[in-house]
């Protein structure tokens, strides 16, 4: 592998930036992006979830772009039309930022996810919507996955190289060089260079049509003839022999069945589409025969993905996995139809067909919300006219939770007069700096007291409740100097205080907070106070926030501790505890997770 020089480097950027200017922006941008949320992640939550969000509208914004731009350079379209197509598009991304929220709503992450996939398959066929050649077509999508395997390279090594020359650094001149050092790099070359780099070895139209009778590559054949076949091999193998047994037993499959069949489709897909070029030289007649025994293998496999998939449905309703599930078994099932049937062989088909579906699945009557929404609705609904008692209260809980999380509150709108946009808006402004998990908490606590569902009856082997201080909207920081705050499920704090650095990283299965303060560590042990706590859960001592709720108050002081760290007195003072136990029948020493949001109060140590 030859390394670019740094002339021909230069060279190749100004290129990208002359060929892709929006493209080269947006790179810029979300670079930038990248190096801000480095340096906001532990301190504005709100901020980081609006920069993420970003990142993720910039990569389709991107994929949209370049789409647009190939199609534009193969049509020979004009100055004006290309650019109208680029401003239509960055409106329609601009709008979509706008309206998505994937922290509150699961629905909006799969819709992002979708949108990605579709602007991605968008890009191996935009320039061939008028160009039919099918070699032209498998030259150009060669070159852009040579290209990205390359770029992923060149970015890997030149990343840990450099991390490696820091690490020198760091440790041969003392200079303790903080850990946000190398996520900044990391979002430099990850992001800019490894993109950047991408788009310099895109080619034109004009050099599609006249390499694409160029040589096939030997690399791809010994990928393909000695990597991905002998792993679809032993999937099949696996496959045959488990439905071997299903028939045998006649018994319906288990759901993690469909996890192979689609890895022996992807596999098998990705091997046909790499040795297509080939298939019909005499010296490679065993990839015709490979291509037939391939489709011919996936009828019964199909079948066995198809009953796996109604198994789950029929128990449990669709949700938008098991909806992607369906939808993957559909187009399986037609594209194994048309290679068996049909004489032409037209590999484009494969991503203009899954192309339509990822955009058919985002919005519409026929979307995986909408259809995944009305499935769950109507099983809650059905459970609420029986009268479900405690036996069916697990499986209220679980729907409940599904809809809330992936759907938001306003998803149970049927169920009440009541206006839960309303309500969910409130819930959303009141804690917009706040975890996503605790905001889907509280809109999930509002569901329960809406529908008045006691979330006690939940699975008696995972109970889980809140503990809070009984004046945790009162902070009272007279007698100290400094006030950090610790949020639900965050991972670590990290500021810098008088010159000195400080670090808070809590461990929610040890059921401590590491409190380190330049280089002097201490350490806050909570099992005391969880122990204390457990004893008064089980002697219903502990006071109820709201009636039906598992959210209880804790006197504040003994939610309270302090400690003298580096010149500091530092105190601990929680906050909330979620407490969720794992316990099975027969143990009796009850293991639990928990997860705390504090304040950490600092002063100058009084001087002895």
């Amino acid at each position: 592998m030859k390394i670019p020089s740094p002339s021909r480097l230069l060279r190749a950027t100004m290129g990208v930036f002359s060929r892709f200017p929006l493209q080269a922006a947006l790179i810029v941008l979300a670079t930038i992006a990248a190096l801000l949320f480095v340096e906001v992640a532990y301190d504005n939550r709100t901020l980081s979830y609006q920069l993420v969000k970003f990142l993720a509208l910039t990569n389709i914004s991107f994929t949209w772009l370049l789409a647009a731009d190939l199609y534009a350079e193969a049509a020979s379209l004009g100055a004006k039309k290309r650019a109208l197509l680029s401003v239509a598009i960055v409106m329609l991304c601009g709008i979509l930022f706008w309206v998505l929220n994937p922290m509150y709503y699961k629905a909006d992450l799969y819709r992002i996810a979708l949108l990605s996939i579709g602007g991605h398959l968008l890009v191996s066929i935009a320039p061939f919507v008028r160009d039919k050649s099918v070699p032209a077509f498998w030259t150009f999508n060669k070159t852009l996955f040579l290209r990205f395997i390359t770029a992923a390279l060149y970015a890997f090594i030149l990343f840990f190289g450099l991390v490696i020359a820091l690490s020198a650094i760091d440790k041969l001149f003392s200079v303790k060089l903080d850990e946000k050092y190398y996520q900044r790099l990391f979002s430099l070359i990850a992001i800019g260079f490894n993109s950047l780099f991408f788009l310099a070895g895109i080619p034109s139209a004009s050099r599609i049509t006249s390499r694409q009778t160029s040589g096939y590559p030997r690399s791809l054949k010994i990928f393909t003839q000695y990597v991905l076949i002998p792993l679809m091999s032993i999937y099949l193998l696996i496959l045959l022999i488990y439905e071997l047994k299903i028939m045998i037993k006649w018994e319906l499959p288990d759901g993690m069945v469909s996890t192979l069949i689609i890895g022996y489709a992807f596999f098998g897909v990705l091997s046909l589409l790499l040795v297509f070029p080939i298939r019909d030289t005499a010296e490679n007649t065993w990839i015709s025969l490979f291509v037939r025994l391939f489709y011919l293998m996936m009828i019964p496999l199909l079948a066995l993905l198809i009953l796996a998939i109604y198994k789950r449905v029929a128990a449990y309703g669709i949700t938008e996995p098991r909806y992607f599930l369906i939808a993957i078994a559909l187009w399986l099932s037609g594209i194994t139809a048309y290679f068996l049937i049909s004489k032409r062989q037209d590999i484009r088909l494969i991503p203009i067909s899954l192309c339509l579906f990822a955009f058919g699945m985002v919005y519409g009557p026929q979307s995986a919300s909408k259809i995944s929404l009305r499935s769950q609705v109507n099983r809650l609904k059905a459970l609420m006219e029986e009268g479900a008692g405690e036996r069916d209260g697990t499986t209220q809980i679980s729907i409940l939770q599904y809809l809330i999380s992936t759907h938001g509150l306003s998803s149970i709108q049927s169920f009440t007069d009541k206006d839960l946009k309303s309500i969910e808006k409130t819930i959303e402004t009141k804690n917009n700096n706040s975890s996503s998990y605790d905001v889907i908490k509280h809109k999930l606590d509002s569901a329960y007291a809406i529908l008045h569902i006691d979330p006690s009856t939940a699975s008696p082997e995972a109970k889980s409740y809140t503990v809070f201080s009984d004046e945790e909207q009162v902070i009272s920081v007279t007698s100290w100097d400094f006030l950090i705050k610790l949020d639900t499920y965050q991972q670590e704090v990290a500021t810098r205080l008088a010159g000195d650095s400080i670090r808070i990283i809590p461990d929610n299965r040890k059921h401590s907070c590491e409190i380190i303060i330049a280089s002097e560590q201490h350490i806050f042990d909570l099992s005391e106070l969880l122990q204390e706590i457990e004893a008064d859960y089980k002697s219903n001592k502990l006071i109820a926030k709201m009636p039906n709720n598992r959210h209880f108050y804790y006197p504040k002081k003994k939610m309270q501790m302090t400690m003298q760290v580096k010149g500091y007195e530092v105190c601990l003072s929680l906050n909330s505890i979620y407490i969720d136990h794992y316990r099975s029948k027969d143990d009796e020493a009850a293991d639990y997770f928990i997860n705390f949001s504090a304040n950490i109060l600092l002063r100058e140590a009084a001087a002895k």
